[in-house]
């Protein structure tokens, strides 16, 4: 039925700490969509999109959008800001909370989306 979301359960908990876990685990040393860095500006953005490629290595970041939550990755919706390369990011070691969607009991449908937030990294932009 349209306008009634899922509410949260333990299922989704559950799916929820699987996949926190598969993205923690992936590419520890480098930023992951989804964690947050401070701009040289001051800002507070989330890594969009991360270009890992032998010799382009970029993030690049957004102020807002939509981050879904999959099995060891994050996918981001809305616009790009243009690339940071890896060499001027540095990880902080604070986390903050952010958040992100799934479908409830990982069942793809129409308004089946719950929102949560979990702790990510957080990143700083260096000259």
């Amino acid at each position: 039925m349209y306008g009634n979301h899922p509410t949260i359960d333990d299922r989704d908990h559950a799916l929820i700490e699987a996949r926190r876990v598969a993205f923690e685990a992936r590419n520890p040393a480098k930023p992951r969509t989804g964690e947050y860095v401070r701009l040289l500006d001051g800002r507070l953005h989330r890594f969009s999109y991360v270009h890992d490629f032998e010799d382009w290595q970029r993030a690049q970041t957004s102020a807002e959008g939509s981050w879904y939550l999959g099995d060891g990755y994050a996918s981001f919706s809305g616009s790009l800001d243009p690339g940071i390369p890896f060499e001027r990011l540095r990880v902080t070691g604070g986390r903050m909370g952010a958040r992100f969607w799934l479908f409830h009991h990982d069942y793809a449908m129409a308004h089946n989306g719950v929102d949560f937030k979990i702790p990510v990294r957080i990143w700083e932009e260096v000259a």
